[in-house]
């Protein structure tokens, strides 16, 4: 399955954040235009492939700079294997450079692989388990702001 849309969008007082003060504030005209593209491939029964691209065109019309915090590129794969009963996802993801008025600066692009698995041991009982920045990528999603590093997480189910 394939899906693409572009948009191109004309905002008026579009809410956005004061940097200074770490509250909402508007743009009095703004443009977004972009391209999302998206595709889902059922490589066979136990394998599927998921992918997904947008392109963003950012303007504060009255400062002609790109709007904060939103890339210019974002993509995603996922990989998803199901077996019986037993399921594993490996995820990434890639986030273009954007500025952040916050901080007056341009942040990084930054990429992010997620690790997932789940295992239906009985009916109503899964165990889980999520790896979650698993390179130990170091990065910023606003400025200033620490994100996770590498993470574990697991679990128990229960579905009455």
């Amino acid at each position: 399955h394939l899906s693409i849309t572009y948009f191109d969008q004309e905002y008026e007082n579009l809410i956005t954040t004061n940097p200074m003060t770490f509250t909402a504030a508007n743009v009095e005209e703004a443009t977004v235009k972009g391209l999302e593209a998206s595709l889902l491939l059922a490589v066979n029964d136990h394998v599927s492939i998921k992918t997904g691209y947008t392109y963003l065109d950012t303007e504060d019309r009255q400062t002609g700079k790109q709007l904060p915090l939103r890339p210019q590129d974002k993509l995603n794969l996922a990989v998803d294997v199901s077996i019986k009963d037993f399921t594993v996802i490996a995820d990434y993801t890639f986030v273009g450079e954007r500025f952040d008025s916050s901080v007056k600066r341009t942040l990084s692009s930054y990429s992010i692989v997620t690790m997932s698995s789940s295992y239906k041991a009985s009916k109503g009982l899964t165990l889980f388990a999520r790896i979650e920045n698993l390179l130990d990528e170091d990065y910023e999603e606003t400025g200033s702001f620490g994100t996770p590093g590498f993470s574990f997480y697991g679990g128990i189910r229960v579905s009455l």
